[in-house]
């Protein structure tokens, strides 16, 4: 049973919450200040699951307390809530951004206070679970250690971080854009990529590289890739409901979700749920992740085009630029990396390689789509070697779902036309 430390100077309130804590069958610690928390802690061996604590009492406050826990590696992901009689906004901002986790107004109903225990604590087990997994040793068949690995090592600026984005989802921080892709001959939309994005109340939006990495290496990355996949069909699922065209829409599939068994089927129950086709849908992956275990991956994405989903290689050239995988992944679309798209029309070296893969795509019935074309001399110069779409900051950047919304009352046959110069 979970183990949770009640922090807090007024006695009877701290006997309450013990006692409502010991029936549910939790074991309770107590503290009746931040000082005396923290020895309590370092005399512990084994770190309490959650820690309830009131905002204000002597010698040391919530604030600080949650200050020093967090400076300290055995006790900083320990999920937190903070009590206080103080119920505005601003005090609410103040205990959440110091890291806290939850926030009870008093006077709270039990009913308050077990869902939001019984909420961290579920959240921490699901963390929990993956580092067991993460640690457990892989055996050889004479039961020699084979390999090991290692939970994540955090910096203070990742464990901040990653509680924030723990939180994210739940507060209606993260949402979606869509990336039109166009046709290059005729300038028609013919698809879009789903890119989920992280408006933070407090420092704005926070870029996808920071968090997508740190969801992946934190075990956040199935959780986070659920809700995009929800977030996509429902929205298709709304545009098919007025009666808007159907348009393919890309989603980016992490590693974990990938190496997963039912990612097909996951995939098809929500199509079947909200009445959509499977060719509303197209699932990216990047070279890099397929070629980790080709074979694996080439049966998985057999799997996922007997689903009727079309597939995605993203990101191609990075890494690994290596022709021959073309030939061995079954996939219906090649995505050339931005790198080898900027400037393309003045780096000859770029545009060679591009060509190439763009012959051997077609050779192998692929379609082909440059990233990040920027210019029209970008465009030109794919338009020249025979690329078939695009996607790029030239014809339309990332839209919200009004924009793209807007796109879609036009009509597919209406051509996106950005004004090019004399």
């Amino acid at each position: 049973m979970s183990t949770i430390l009640i922090v807090e100077d007024e006695i009877i309130i701290q006997e309450l919450i013990g006692e409502t804590l010991s029936l549910e069958g939790y074991d309770v610690l107590e503290a009746s200040n931040g000082r005396q928390a923290l020895t309590l802690l370092e005399n512990l061996g084994q770190m309490p699951d959650l820690i309830i604590c009131d905002v204000m009492m002597p010698e040391m406050d919530g604030h600080s307390l949650i200050e020093a826990l967090q400076t300290n590696p055995k006790t900083a992901a320990i999920p937190f809530i903070f009590l206080t009689a103080l119920g505005t906004i601003q005090d609410f901002r103040k205990g959440m951004n110091s890291g806290a986790d939850d926030y009870l107004v008093k006077p709270f109903k039990q009913e308050e206070l077990l869902a939001a225990v019984n909420s961290r604590l579920q959240k921490k087990a699901k963390l929990s679970a993956f580092y067991q997994e993460e640690n457990q040793s892989r055996l050889t068949k004479n039961g020699k250690i084979r390999e090991r690995r290692k939970t994540p090592t955090l910096s203070s600026e990742e464990i901040s971080l990653w509680r924030e984005l723990d939180k994210a989802l739940d507060n209606n921080e993260i949402y979606l854009n869509y990336q039109p892709q166009v046709a290059i001959a005729s300038h028609h939309l013919v698809g879009c990529e789903a890119l989920v994005r992280w408006r933070h109340p407090e420092h704005g939006i926070i870029s996808p590289g920071r968090f997508i990495h740190l969801a992946e290496k934190v075990g956040l990355i199935d959780h986070l890739g659920e809700w995009v996949i929800e977030s996509v069909l429902q929205q298709c699922h709304q545009w098919q409901t007025w009666g808007l065209p159907t348009l393919r829409v890309g989603i980016n599939i992490s590693a974990q979700q990938f190496q997963g068994k039912a990612l097909g089927e996951r995939l098809k129950a929500g199509l079947e749920k909200y009445n959509l086709p499977p060719e509303q849908l197209e699932v990216e992956l990047t070279e890099s992740l397929l070629v980790k275990n080709v074979k694996e991956s080439i049966q998985q994405l057999q799997s996922l085009r007997d689903y009727g989903f079309k597939v995605a290689i993203d990101d191609f050239g990075t890494g690994y630029s290596s022709l021959s995988y073309l030939q061995s992944f079954p996939f219906d679309v090649l995505k050339i990396d931005q790198s080898f798209v900027r400037n393309i029309n003045t780096n000859p070296k770029n545009e060679t390689i591009t060509a190439s893969i763009i012959n051997l795509a077609h050779q192998l019935e692929l379609q082909v789509i440059a990233e990040g074309v920027e210019t029209w001399a970008e465009y030109d110069t794919i338009a020249t070697l025979g690329c078939d779409n695009l996607q790029g900051y030239l014809f339309s950047r990332p839209l919200g779902v009004e924009g793209l919304t807007a796109l879609l009352q036009k009509g597919l046959a209406e051509p996106l036309s950005p004004s090019r110069p004399k």
